[in-house]
Parts: C-alpha cells; sequence; structure tokens
C-alpha cells in the first residue's frame, strides 16, 4: 500500500475529521477540473465536486493559471460555493489564462493536506513514523532480518574524529549497525529524537534515533581516528509530499501492515513507546501462532 493510503486509514481509524467535519480523503476521490478562471479569487468548474463554504480542497496539474495549484507552503483551499460544480479559491488570485487540460484535478480534504481536529497533518505522520520504527525494531528482535522488513541497508563511510562522527542522512532511525558498533550520545540524551512524544527519546534502550545532521559517539569501546565503513540499516524517513503526492509505496511489506496501523493507532490516542512496544511484541506472537 502507499503511504498516503495507510495514513488515511490511520486517520479514519481514530476517527479524525476536518475541523468542519469533513472526512479525509486520497487521490482516489479527485475530480476532474474542467474551467479555471483568470480571477481574483479563482473559481474553479469541477462537476460531481460536492463541497460547502468553507470546505478544504487540493487543486493540482493546472497549467499557464498556475496560482490555482496548492503547495506544500499552501496545501489546501478554502471555498466559497458559487453554484453546483463551480466554486472560488478562497484567497487566490489568478495569474494567466487557462488553456485547458485533462489532469488537471480537485480533492476533497486530501489527506496530508489539512490539519484535523485531533490530530495535525505533521503529528498524524510522526505517529505513523513512530510506529514504524516499534514495529521494525521489534521484527528485528524476533529474527526478522532488515531487509524483510523494509529496511534499506546501506554501506557508508564514516569519518570518526576522536570517537564523534556524523550521522548518515536520509533515515528516519538506525535499526543495526555491522560489526558490533553501538553508536549513541550520551550529552545529547533526553534532546534528540522524532517528534515530541517524551517516551520516544534516544536512550541506552531505545537507541538510533537522531535528527538529521546531529553528530554522535561510540559507546562501550575506543574507535581509532579514521574511517569506518559500516553497514547500517535504517528506515527511510517519509515527509508530507510522500503523503499528499500518493505514490510512495510503504517499505514495510503488506504482511505486516496491518500490525503497523494498530500501533500507529495506539500512539496517536497517547501512548509511549513502552506501550507500543508491547503492543507490537503481542501482536507479531498472535501472527507466528
Amino acid at each position: 500500500m502507499t503511504v498516503q493510503a495507510l495514513i488515511l486509514a490511520l486517520a479514519h481509524r481514530i476517527g479524525d475529521k476536518t475541523p468542519q467535519s469533513q472526512a479525509f480523503n486520497g487521490n482516489d476521490a479527485a475530480v476532474v477540473i474542467t474551467d479555471v478562471t483568470n480571477d481574483t479569487p479563482i473559481t474553479i468548474v469541477a462537476p460531481g465536486l460536492v463541497l460547502s463554504d468553507g470546505d478544504y480542497v487540493h487543486v493540482k496539474n493546472v497549467s499557464i493559471n498556475t496560482a490555482a495549484n496548492n503547495t506544500l507552503a499552501n496545501r489546501a483551499w478554502q471555498v466559497t460555493r458559487v453554484s453546483a460544480d463551480q466554486y472560488q479559491l478562497d484567497g487566490s488570485s489568478g495569474n494567466g489564462d487557462w488553456g485547458g487540460g485533462s489532469d488537471a484535478a480537485a480533492t476533497p480534504a486530501l489527506i496530508g493536506t489539512v490539519d484535523g481536529r485531533q490530530r495535525t497533518s505533521i503529528e498524524l505522520l510522526r505517529d505513523y513514523s513512530e510506529a514504524r520504527i516499534v514495529l521494525a525494531r521489534e521484527l528485528m528482535m524476533a529474527g526478522v532480518q532488515p531487509p524483510n522488513i523494509g529496511a534499506l541497508v546501506k554501506s557508508g563511510s564514516i569519518t570518526f574524529a576522536s570517537g564523534i562522527a556524523t550521522k548518515p542522512t536520509d533515515y528516519l532511525g538506525f535499526i543495526a549497525i555491522s560489526n558490533g558498533i553501538e553508536l549513541a550520545d550520551p550529552e545529547w540524551r533526553g534532546v534528540i529524537r522524532k517528534g515530541d512524544n517524551p517516551d520516544f527519546v534516544e536512550s541506552l534502550t531505545n537507541r538510533f534515533i537522531f535528527e538529521e545532521g546531529t553528530t554522535f559517539k561510540h559507546l562501550g569501546g575506543f574507535i581509532a581516528n579514521g574511517v569506518q565503513t559500516l553497514d547500517y540499516y535504517g528506515l527511510t524517513e517519509y515527509t508530507l509530499s510522500d503523503v499528499i503526492d500518493g505514490f510512495t509505496v510503504e517499505q514495510i511489506p503488506i504482511l505486516y501492515q496491518g500490525e503497523l496501523l494498530q500501533i500507529a493507532e495506539l500512539i496517536s490516542r497517547g501512548a509511549g513507546a513502552m506501550e507500543a512496544s508491547a503492543l507490537a511484541n503481542k501482536l507479531l506472537k498472535l501472527k507466528a501462532a
């Protein structure tokens, strides 16, 4: 499944909706736009699009009059209904005469573009990301090899200077590092973590969660200065772009995606790392039974 589909399912599981009580949607709810006016505000015509005043819509693929398109900085428009199938995009201003095109589309309350009443888009993504780490760790502890849980393996040359090195980028968290080397920075413990859930602080028992660009030290042994080549496994960090675009496929296999959603739901409802890990362990034991 895609990251968009899974996070949409998470929003539905916790009963979250937009502040206007719209249910969140995925790309499959997109409606074709047949006209876009070069006005202030812009009016779109999208037969079959049903919205009320103040509802949210995500517009994409409008050519020439590109001001109608949403961006990461402006992820959704609130609308004013003009008539059946016609809606003004509140706060917009046209920048050209649209020449048509079948790819232009409008999606009501696209997941990732509007904050929910319970969780913001960022918070929902954070909950999902933390669930991925919890599940991946429990799978590793159960003996499942990293490539079989969707983790990517990379070899990286890491240059150490007095035991300090810069973390390789583009990973949400390390799951394992080769050669028995464990990396942590006691000085940063309690600070370095993803999101703002204090239960997910990097610690001796909860290693390898780091912010991008931070440093870490070797713990429990001496590494001489120079280059150390390590194989490391990590989960790629998904962003709101992955959620909104809807094309990114979740790395964790579909075999475990049901468990992933259950863990993410628990975290969204306020659970900490220990409770989430306990649930993951229980679910995996039930699957293996």
